[in-house]
């Protein structure tokens, strides 16, 4: 009986898609028509996406930073001065926003941009073919 009731609760939990739950809340993304990055991918190279937090961050100027290349996929972080120092939690959402509105369904390919709410665009995530 225990097992039911908590096979009852937790079945909604597994319905739940990922990026939907991790985009980033107010992101807008700027999809590219001729987007040619692989979903799956982009996928695993958010995987790879750093999200210890706080971290130790260099006082280098880094306007355009790679966060990760799986495949056929570069995610790339940009900002006014220290790209590399972005919240890794926010470049995931970012990356799952780009690829709920940007994948072509069917063709299972992605490409596009995706700014921080709040920032006037200068500081996001974009995703590039390798």
């Amino acid at each position: 009986m225990r097992f039911q009731s908590l096979a009852t609760f937790a079945f909604p939990f597994c319905l739940t898609p990922i990026s939907q739950s991790q985009q980033l809340p107010g992101a807008e993304p700027t999809c590219v028509a001729d987007g040619d990055a692989l979903v799956s991918d982009c996928q695993e190279a958010a995987k790879g996406v750093d999200l210890t937090w706080p971290r130790g961050c260099a006082a280098v100027d880094t306007p355009r930073y790679v966060v990760a290349t799986v495949g056929t996929c570069t995610i790339t972080a940009w900002d006014t001065s220290r790209a590399q120092c972005l919240e890794g939690e926010k470049v995931v959402g970012a990356v799952n926003s780009i690829l709920l509105a940007c994948g072509r369904v069917g063709v299972g390919k992605v490409g596009g941009k995706c700014p921080f709410p709040g920032t006037n665009g200068a500081t996001g995530v974009e995703i590039t073919r390798a």
